[in-house]
């Protein structure tokens, strides 16, 4: 045997060896680096939170609300398009963002709604889906708007592909069925037979549980002298009041302008005679009730305080 050519053999597969060792090195070194420098993709739900949680950093009376967000499930956001309604700290009755033990993902998921939505975008009627699946409803009276009966404040903050909105107290659920009454609040003068509509009336909505009255919510005619007021009460007691204005003259409830200019009453009894038996003794006088989903009451009159 040939000593010099076998070494010359076995030194070329020695070569070869480390040559292929070295080439299929390399492939490995550059998955290794690709998997260290690599970061996985936020999800479109986390850039949602992450864009709401930043848009609030900036709204200190808000920081309840937002250090709760990460128990809210986003999967129902459609391209990380949403509305969030954040309540103000300690709001509510017993139902504070700030305390830990009345929060649920249910509680806090029906703040965030699917779309991103102005305010000019919340119209009257309007039906909102939050990303835990329940309807938030929407309605105006005046220049307010409310979700679930809760009035917003401001015109909201932009977050990432959404907004923010601030309301006054935290949502509760709505009913499934509910009622919408349209009321109308008229100016009468002496001597002007034609109402005129009443801007700027604060109707003051309550319902009554064992003679005792809560209320519900208030609301404001508009320039039409219109308030729409959602319920889900069948029946609603309320008030009206503006400053310089009243819905009675000497405890008696106006009804009109009679042919010679003078204001016409309610004869309560039905008597045919207005005397002190139909004077208005009762603050909850005024009350409508209706089978019918969306009813309009008879118009509320007012007169000028004398």
């Amino acid at each position: 045997m040939n000593v010099k050519n076998e070494c010359i053999r076995m030194k070329k597969f020695f070569m070869y060896v480390a040559g292929f060792m070295l080439l299929t090195a390399f492939p490995a070194c550059s998955d290794d680096d690709s998997e260290q420098t690599s970061e996985t993709p936020v999800s479109e739900e986390q850039q949602a939170i992450d864009d709401m949680v930043e848009a609030l950093e900036t709204q200190p009376d808000l920081s309840d609300f937002k250090n709760w967000l990460s128990v809210v499930d986003m999967s129902g956001v459609d391209g990380a398009q949403f509305t969030a309604f954040a309540p103000k700290n300690g709001t509510g009755n017993g139902t504070e963002f700030s305390r830990a033990e009345t929060l649920t993902e249910e509680t806090i998921g029906r703040h965030v709604v699917v779309g991103n939505y102005t305010k000019d975008q919340l119209i009257e009627g309007l039906v909102l889906k939050s990303v835990n699946g329940e309807n938030v409803y929407v309605t105006r009276d005046g220049d307010n708007v409310r979700v679930n009966g809760i009035v917003i404040e401001g015109d909201g903050i932009s977050a990432g592909q959404g907004r923010v909105f601030t309301v006054t107290e935290p949502l509760e659920e709505r009913a499934a069925a509910y009622y919408v009454t349209k009321m109308q609040v008229n100016l009468l003068t002496k001597g002007n037979p034609e109402p005129a509509p009443l801007e700027g009336v604060t109707i003051t909505v309550y319902d009554e549980n064992d003679e005792n009255y809560v209320v519900i919510g208030t609301w404001q005619t508009d320039a039409d002298g219109a308030a729409v007021i959602e319920h889900v009460q069948p029946t609603i007691y309320y008030t009206v009041s503006k400053e310089g204005y009243s819905d009675t003259v000497n405890g008696w409830r106006v009804s009109g302008v009679d042919e010679n200019g003078e204001y016409m009453y309610v004869d309560y009894n039905g008597d045919g005679v207005l005397d002190n038996n139909d004077v208005i003794t009762e603050k909850y006088s005024w009350y409508h009730g209706d089978t019918e989903v969306e009813s309009a009451p008879s118009p509320c009159y007012m007169v000028p305080v004398e």
